[in-house]
């Protein structure tokens, strides 16, 4: 979407590949095994490390100060949220990946989750409890990667209780938590979805 919007980011950073920090979720087609999506989990190692850091420092060292609160307790972060043409429409991308991605993160020695959104994904953030951070740019906005985008970086400081979250959406991820491995058949905005979860670590 950034290409086809004449938005360059930079060179491909290929550094997290071997990681210990960092957690990939990816979707495939169990029919064809063609990837279809997938979200990246990184661990904050204090030490810059989060692709919101990588984005952002040069232009707003502030945020150093603002996640250091966090790293005693645990930060994840959830970027890279991407979905293939062939299933748009369907939720993958968006709903379905948040939703794994915050089921998974309570697998790992965190407390807290971080996400700097977008601002379509931003529209879904509240439903799973999360909140901007409000120090930050305005009430957790700023613009990125231009002008035309008010980003937002949104946090989940409670994701065992989520307490700020939908109930529809907080009992789908205790399922997800529970069940780490097995299906799970939706029927969201009139379309059928069925997904097999592999969610062990």
């Amino acid at each position: 979407m950034l290409e086809i919007n004449d938005v360059d980011l930079g060179p491909l950073d290929t550094s997290w590949y071997t990681s210990e920090f960092v957690y990939l979720l990816v979707v495939e087609s169990v029919e064809t095994n063609e990837i279809l999506g997938g979200s990246k989990l990184v661990i904050f190692d204090g030490n810059n490390n989060l692709p919101l850091q990588n984005l952002l420092l040069d232009d707003y060292p502030e945020l150093d100060s603002l996640l250091d609160k966090y790293y005693r307790d645990g930060l994840v972060e959830i970027s890279g949220l991407w979905n293939s043409r062939a299933v748009a429409g369907l939720g993958l991308g968006s709903e379905h990946l948040i939703r794994t991605s915050i089921a998974v993160s309570s697998f790992l020695p965190v407390k807290t989750v971080i996400t700097f959104c977008s601002p379509f994904v931003t529209r879904f953030a509240s439903l799973y409890g999360f909140k901007p951070m409000a120090e930050f740019g305005s009430n957790g906005s700023i613009p990125f990667p231009d002008e035309r985008w008010m980003s937002t970086i949104n946090y989940l400081d409670d994701i065992l209780d989520m307490n700020g979250a939908d109930l529809k959406e907080k009992d789908r991820i205790k399922l997800l938590r529970a069940n780490p491995i097995g299906v799970q058949d939706y029927n969201d905005r009139g379309k059928k979805l069925r997904i097999e979860y592999k969610l062990k670590l």
